[in-house]
């Protein structure tokens, strides 16, 4: 009951910050700024949710033979490109 307390009173902080976002003025704009940088948020988000954790999973998988973080960034750039 408690975890469910403290679950509803964090998405209640999460809709009043919300509610005092000014809305982006160019959506589009954005957007082309989200794709254009995706690459480099991706990986930013490996390094923090995957190589900064040592019991991560897939930190472990990265540390056989042949993956490492250069693996990583090749992936990446193949598959970003893929989706243009």
């Amino acid at each position: 009951m408690l975890r469910e307390a403290t679950h509803y009173a964090r998405l209640a902080l999460s809709f009043g910050r919300l509610s005092f976002t000014r809305p982006e003025t160019d959506p589009a704009a954005m957007v082309q700024r989200y794709l254009q940088n995706r690459q480099a948020n991706f990986l930013t988000l490996m390094r923090k949710a995957v190589f900064d954790r040592p019991a991560n999973p897939y930190k472990t998988m990265f540390h056989w033979p042949d993956a490492s973080t250069a693996m990583s960034n090749r992936w990446s750039a193949r598959m970003g490109s893929s989706m243009h």
